[in-house]
């Protein structure tokens, strides 16, 4: 009877294919990160196109020849899936992890402390907390604001609300959000959402 045993010589050959196929990537990443803000986002951007390229073994095997950990990675990959820092690289720190805070940043409080200056090329990641504090208590703000009065929701006809319109908006405010998290904690949030959910509309039904 068969054990389903992985030959010991097989086991080699894709430990040699991987680091192979591995090699290159690290050698580009490892040369790129921690230099200037250009190299860094290019390390970022290095590793989302090996993690779409490589499979899951030689993906390993990369991470195990990087100079830094996995916490690293991920922090690297988002700043280099940001558009708002590859748009503005002669305006940011040299120091990936103030870039990953500022990664994190919703594009109206990046592009708002961009015009006035708090962004810039020397801040300090205490500064983006900050600033990320303060677009809080703005968003806040601004819903209060806009939040419509008991008797004004009432005298609205359902007409006037388009609801598409609305789901997509909060999709895409949500989905935005979720992909600076790592993927275990992104996938834990949509977990909780979609139990929420499923909840209300029960109640409702």
């Amino acid at each position: 009877m068969s054990t389903d045993l992985v030959p010991a010589t097989h086991e080699s050959q894709i430990g040699t294919r991987a680091l192979t196929c591995a090699e290159p990537w690290a050698e580009k990443i490892t040369q790129a990160w921690n230099k200037s803000v250009q190299s860094i986002v290019e390390a970022g951007q290095h590793l989302c196109q090996a993690k779409d390229a490589l499979d899951w073994d030689e993906w390993r095997t990369l991470l195990a020849l990087l100079p830094f950990g996995k916490r690293t990675v991920e922090r690297l990959m988002a700043i280099g899936r940001s558009p708002l820092i590859a748009e503005h690289l002669n305006r940011l720190p040299p120091h990936w992890p103030t870039l990953y805070e500022l990664a994190r940043l919703d594009e109206q409080t990046f592009v708002s402390a961009l015009e006035v200056g708090a962004i810039h090329s020397d801040m300090q990641r205490s500064e983006v907390a900050r600033l990320e504090s303060a677009g809080s208590s703005n968003r806040a703000r601004s819903c209060a604001k806009a939040k419509p009065t008991e008797q004004e929701c009432d005298a609205a006809p359902e007409s006037a609300y388009d609801a598409v319109s609305i789901a997509n908006s909060y999709i895409a405010h949500l989905s935005d959000q979720l992909r600076y998290l790592p993927l275990p904690v992104a996938s834990e949030v949509e977990a909780i959402i979609l139990h929420w959910l499923h909840e209300r509309v029960e109640g409702h039904s």
